[in-house]
């Protein structure tokens, strides 16, 4: 018979031959355990019981002690006293003990043979270490963070790599900060599958298709992503050079934004509407010398300096103003704090568009506007111009219901509106007289 693999936390009180783990044994080995308890024999609680007292075994009579370890306090035994055996016939070998201050100063029965002192109890936390590093770390012991080793076949044990019970996730630690927490559950913003767990941040890439110039996605180090990252702020380059910045929060598609740029600017559309990127962002610019005009607006070039609002107008770096901040990257500004509005974005009405845009429907695809900077029309500028309550085609003035008005600047005036029923009724009844009267 034997007993391996297995371990005792419990405190133990016997009138003597008492042990952590076993009191007496006769024969068998004890191999790859352990014991943390106290171990008291009577005398330390008014008995008369003072021998064979171990951390782990009390009186071992044969058989192969090994690769044990105990950590208990030993008390109340004047003879045959042991940090991990009481007294033992059988061959002792690979073992280690706690070895402190009022514990017994030998391994065993005044003797050490076969045992390794050990005064800080941390050691034992470590599988690597002296008894631990031969045990089975695989398939039947796990490491504990902070804590003696465990063993695998236990219900739920975490740190393990195996999923079990109310586990969610394991990825073989039991650290947070991580995805998978030091309880074993998934962490808000993080995914975690398989056993042991591989936990990623939750923004899932789609590489979009609409960089001009041969531009690349990359993370902020500067490398090629695929399909996923861990990454939370990400460039778009041109060969090495980043033209813009920005930050994902959540799962993100990019496939709707398109980037276009010259020697003097650079045009990022929907930025700051994709959903899952945070509105503000960076460019970085050609440092020409002569000055550069930026807008978070523009969908095109040649509406940074026409269709735009916000608009910023840098001369030199570093600076700052209350809309942007500039560093000198070399031959770039690098702009920061920059927010787009979303102009350019395709719209069916007001409801589409960010506050102060408007949608010009005008268009053969209709989009965003600055109302601002671009003349607006009564009937497409979000803007009660009637006081009606009704804004633009919800209004009748702007073709719903005829209510004979038509919206107009200014507020509450009105003109009439053509009513083509109306004349066509007149012109009936007007024919209708005719007709009589050339009957007279």
């Amino acid at each position: 018979m034997s007993i391996q693999d297995s371990y005792s936390t419990g405190d133990v009180d016997c009138y003597e031959q008492v042990g952590g783990l076993v009191g007496y044994m006769n024969n068998g080995a004890i191999l790859r355990s352990y014991a943390t308890g106290t171990v008291r024999t009577s005398s330390a609680f008014g008995g008369g019981g003072n021998e064979w007292a171990g951390g782990l075994i009390g009186w071992k009579y044969y058989g192969t002690v090994d690769k044990t370890f105990a950590t208990g306090t030993v008390s109340g035994c004047t003879s045959n006293c042991g940090g991990l055996i009481g007294d033992s016939e059988g061959a002792i070998t690979n073992n280690v003990w706690y070895n402190f201050a009022g514990n017994p100063s030998h391994c065993y029965a005044n003797a050490d043979g076969g045992c390794t002192a050990q005064s800080i109890l941390s050691y034992f936390y470590d599988k690597d270490n002296l008894p631990m590093s031969s045990w089975d770390f695989s398939t039947k012991w796990v490491e504990v963070s902070g804590d003696f080793p465990d063993l695998i076949w236990q219900a739920t044990i975490c740190g393990n790599g195996i999923i079990e019970g109310s586990e969610t996730c394991d990825d073989s630690d039991t650290s947070s900060g991580d995805g998978c927490s030091a309880i074993c559950t998934i962490e808000s913003g993080w995914d975690c599958n398989g056993e042991p767990s591989t936990c990623l941040e939750e923004y899932s890439i789609t590489e979009p298709v609409s960089y001009d110039g041969g531009m690349d996605l990359t993370d902020i180090n500067g490398n090629s992503i695929g399909s996923t990252t861990t990454e939370t702020v990400l460039q778009i380059r041109d060969s090495s050079t980043p033209k813009v910045e920005f930050t994902i929060d959540a799962d993100t598609d990019l496939s709707l934004i398109s980037v276009d740029d010259d020697s003097l600017r650079i045009v990022v559309s929907n930025l700051g509407n994709a959903p899952g990127v945070t509105s503000t962002h960076s460019l970085y610019v050609p440092d020409t010398g002569a000055g550069v005009y930026i807008c978070p607006d523009a969908i095109t070039l040649s509406a940074v300096a026409v269709d735009c609002s916000n608009v910023v107008t840098i001369a030199s770096c570093p600076g700052t103003s209350g809309v942007y901040s500039c560093t000198d990257e070399g031959s770039y500004f690098k702009v920061t704090g920059l927010t787009g509005s979303g102009v350019g974005s395709t719209c069916n009405d007001c409801a589409d568009c960010d506050t102060g845009l408007y949608c010009d429907l005008r268009d053969g695809t209709p989009t965003c506007k600055n109302s601002t900077l671009v003349a607006a029309v009564d009937c497409v500028d979000c803007v009660d111009n009637d006081a009606d309550t009704l804004i633009d085609l919800d209004d009748p003035g702007c073709g719903g219901d005829s209510n004979g008005v038509t919206e107009i600047d200014g507020g509450g005036a009105t003109i009439p509106e053509f009513n083509f029923v109306g004349y066509l009724l007149i012109l009936v009844i007007a024919g209708i007289g005719l007709y009589f009267i050339s009957r007279k």
